[in-house]
């Protein structure tokens, strides 16, 4: 079974008895851009500049000046190592945004656009 990249985390395809795979374009950018939020600056070997590293903000005052620093990390991240990705929105969903989140959690919607396979999609993180 042919695709583009292995699924993270690797999981098995019972039907096919191999890792799952990302078959699309837009499940692997998905899956990379993830990646690119969610790695810690000198967590990756080699590439000590890549990452957002949002759980170094986890604990951080729920501020505009935070929320703008968060959002100028990603757009200079976006920049370097996913410059094929137009970055639409950044939603942070607050403690006041929604009664269910948590105090201790960082919730995080961004809207992105990828010109060349001309599609919008959505990233949805949670970072506790």
């Amino acid at each position: 079974m042919a695709g583009l990249s292995p699924k993270l985390p690797l999981l098995l395809d019972k039907e096919y008895g191999v890792y799952k795979v990302n078959k699309t374009y837009i499940e692997m950018i998905k899956q990379n851009f993830k990646h690119l939020m969610l790695t810690i600056p000198g967590e990756r070997m080699m590439d000590p500049g890549f990452g957002v590293g949002l759980i170094k903000y986890l604990f951080e005052q729920d501020t505009v000046t935070v929320r703008g620093n968060i959002s100028d990390r990603i757009e200079r991240q976006l920049a370097i190592y996913m410059p094929f990705i137009e970055l639409l929105e950044i939603d942070f969903i607050g403690f006041e945004d929604r009664i269910e989140a948590e105090p201790g959690t960082l919730n995080m919607k961004i809207k992105y656009r990828v010109p060349n396979l001309n599609v919008v999609d959505l990233l949805e993180i949670s970072v506790t």
